[in-house]
């Protein structure tokens, strides 16, 4: 049985659509409340999780054998459900990277981090494009993206942009970052809009820049001209000083931006060899928005965990990773129904140049 945390949420009612999707035979929800979102739906059961309660948390995970998160746990309370995942052997979906999670030892079951768009998307794609070339040179990826932000994941955004892992306005070259700049009123192809193009440098792109051998990358946000970009601008700044205010900026801003675009999605172009000569592949990937992506991603690699006898176990791992191990992890998501993709054996700028015509 898949267990979800969070169902009825906002990315985790994607999740349990998905999954349904995917005929998985019995879903379990822990919620403190029950809603009457898939009440239709006999292999969709209910449970009340409280989530400070152990005893709660260990009768929800001693039915599971997969256990997605999607509540957005504090770290104390994420120690608490591992040990429960740890005492069931339950594989463990988090969609973010928590710290919390690299003091479990001993672990019997699959536990993955970093699952959904950025990260997880953001890692898993390049390293799908890159299986298709002997070498690789170079990336560019480019997310777009207007998700609502939570308080939680607001927190955890901006303090990530303080993280020694994760850096702002920087490029990869040769080893070493670089400074970058905000690109503004730029297009990206098939999405028929200009954007702002926010660098960024985090714990995922690191990995993928060294795990790849790569002699350049750039990873962008990129954003219309709206509120979130414009609270994002000064966030960095306003954070040290007042916290709190600059949380609830900028969850506001995203609520109010996402109820005006949808749309978001991947550009990711490659440069590398290909039959001993120098080629690009471009990759499109649309979704209608931001959670519905997220909740596509969660959903197929708790599929693969549940599915797939040769998967890695005894390991925390990142969903990039688990692309290494099991390639089809990246075709069940461009498979997926709500998801578009295209592929095109040109680079990005090129692409670019083409539409620019049209606009």
């Amino acid at each position: 049985m898949i267990g979800i945390i969070g169902g009825y949420g906002d990315i985790g009612h994607y999740v349990v659509e998905t999954l349904l999707s995917m005929k998985n035979e019995t879903l379990l929800i822990g919620a403190r409340k029950q809603k009457d979102m898939f009440y239709n739906y006999k292999s969709v059961k209910y449970q009340y999780v409280d989530l400070c309660d152990e005893s709660s948390l260990e009768d929800f995970a001693k039915k599971c054998t997969v256990i997605i998160n999607c509540s957005g746990l504090n770290e104390n309370m994420t120690e608490k459900l591992l040990c429960k995942v740890q005492k069931y052997k339950c594989s463990y979906i988090e969609p973010q990277f928590n710290k919390s999670i690299k003091k479990q030892n001993g672990n019997t079951n699959a536990i993955v981090q970093g699952v959904g768009s950025m990260p997880g998307l953001s890692g898993v794609l390049p390293v799908f494009l890159s299986e298709k070339f002997q070498e690789v040179k170079g990336v560019k990826l480019y997310y777009i993206g207007q998700g609502k932000f939570t308080p939680k994941s607001a927190k955890d955004f901006l303090e990530g942009i303080f993280d020694k892992d994760n850096l702002s306005m920087v490029r990869y070259e040769q080893g070493k970052v670089y400074p970058n700049f905000i690109k503004e009123n730029e297009i990206l192809p098939a999405f028929n809009k200009r954007y702002a193009l926010l660098p960024y440098f985090d714990r995922e792109a690191k990995e993928i820049c060294e795990f790849l051998s790569l002699e350049y990358a750039e990873f962008y946000i990129a954003l219309e001209n709206n509120l979130t970009y414009r609270v994002l601008r000064k966030a960095r700044e306003k954070y040290k000083n007042n916290p709190g205010q600059t949380i609830e900026d900028l969850c506001n801003a995203s609520q109010i931006d996402s109820a005006k675009y949808g749309q978001c999605g991947f550009v990711v172009s490659i440069e590398g060899t290909i039959q001993n000569q120098e080629k690009f592949l471009t990759l499109i990937l649309k979704a209608d928005n931001a959670s519905l992506l997220t909740g596509i991603a969660i959903a197929s690699m708790a599929n693969i965990l549940i599915r797939e006898k040769n998967r890695p176990n005894n390991n925390v791992l990142s969903m990039w990773q688990y692309q290494t191990y099991i390639p089809e992890l990246a075709k069940e998501i461009l498979d997926s129904s709500g998801v578009y993709t295209e592929e095109y054996t040109c680079s990005i700028e090129t692409l670019s140049e083409m539409e620019e015509g049209e606009i």
